[in-house]
């Protein structure tokens, strides 16, 4: 193990051009049921790595882990039941592909699902280990932190379809202004068309607030995702929608993760902008609505755990096989620009190209994730 680990990583935003558990049941359904179970705090030790064992029993299908603790966190490591080393932080920190942000330690809290794409796949039952690293600012290791964690081990026998449940949280007023709640209609009409032909169920629930419609990003210490406990339900992604991000009309929308968390913590949220999207006349027209619906449709995809398929230097991509490694904006814009996932809008004075098209890899990640029920 080396002793520092490069500070390297993407910020996951749609810019222009891109503690606790929730109150509620766990879901379950015909096909789909999901057990928690709490795996308790282990200390990192002079390793500076933590050791935490997710018992699969057989007919279980993945896995969810999320970890915690006072300093940053990743994932160092993952383990078979037979003790083989079935993926590590360096596979992916020095590839140009990326799979999960689990890898990198951005935050004091990390989440990571198990298996996420079909050659993963399908698990094995038994005892697989889970190894998460503490590092400090500079992501050099850091000794005796404790880390705790707990999981979500589901068994979906309809691997095909699945459940996203979605509390849609108004910021203060947003619901008033004009134009605005038609809109929002529309959007989430948008939204449907774009997930429902490759299986996927939005189950939205909408939520009034107080919160300032100025939003703030997930990473700001005094951003609105501190609040998602007061809205979230158990397995619930939350989604705050605002007047701007930041005060600034250059954002559309921003994750709080890939995946971000189901359970509460200060990054347990999506938050998008509706008047970015309506432009500096505040009024919306129907490409802005429809682009609003794929912002909403490509941020939530972030949150379950979908990377885009190319990052914007054209140079980075995805590590699904069937997205296109594309390595100039013209060859990427013609062969991914109508992907939900593409970083970038592309517009012009007639409008916006559509984004809807989800790869097969992309949608099998996205039915896998810990959010899809």
């Amino acid at each position: 193990m080396t002793d520092l680990r490069p500070l390297f990583g993407l910020l996951t935003l749609l810019a222009l051009g891109c503690t606790g558990a929730p109150v509620g049941d766990p879901f379950e359904s015909e096909n789909y049921s999901e057990r928690s179970v709490q795996l308790g705090t282990v200390n990192s030790g002079g390793g500076s790595t933590s050791a935490f064992t997710v018992d699969v029993r057989a007919g279980e299908t993945g896995f969810t882990l999320f970890a915690e603790a006072g300093e940053l966190v990743s994932i160092e490591l993952l383990r078979d039941p037979d003790g083989n080393v079935v993926t590590r932080w360096e596979d992916w920190y020095y590839a140009p592909i990326d799979l999960t942000d689990a890898f990198y330690p951005y935050y004091d809290n990390v989440v990571f699902t198990w298996p996420m794409r079909a050659e993963d796949g399908p698990i094995q039952a038994g005892a697989w280990t889970v190894v998460v690293a503490t590092v400090d600012a500079d992501w050099a290791y850091l000794p005796n932190v404790d880390v705790a964690a707990s999981t979500r081990i589901r068994a979906d026998e309809d691997p095909d379809a699945g459940v996203v449940r979605v509390a849609l949280v108004f910021a203060d007023g947003v619901e008033e202004e004009p134009g605005v709640r038609e809109a929002v209609d529309g959007a989430i009409l948008r939204w449907r068309e774009v997930w429902e032909p490759v299986g996927l169920t939005l189950e939205l629930r909408e939520v009034a607030s107080d919160l300032d419609s100025t939003l703030s990003p997930p990473w700001d210490a005094d951003g609105q995702t501190d609040d998602a406990a007061a809205f979230a339900r158990d397995g619930e992604v939350v989604v705050f929608l605002g007047e701007t991000l930041n005060g600034e009309l250059n954002w559309y929308g921003v994750s709080g993760g890939i995946p971000g968390p189901l359970e509460i913590t200060d990054r347990s949220a999506t938050l998008v902008s509706w008047l970015t999207h309506a432009g500096a006349n505040g009024v919306f027209d129907d490409d802005e609505i429809g682009l609003m619906g794929e912002t909403l449709a490509h941020e939530v995809g972030h949150y379950i755990g979908l990377q885009h398929p190319v990052q914007t230097d054209y140079a980075r991509w995805d590590a699904l096989d069937d997205t296109v490694e594309c390595e100039s904006q013209s060859a990427c814009e013609d062969a991914l620009g109508d992907n939900i996932m593409y970083p970038l809008s592309i517009c012009d004075a007639d409008g916006c190209v559509d984004t809807f098209r989800l790869t097969d890899a992309q949608v099998g990640e996205l039915q896998r994730a810990g959010a899809a029920r």
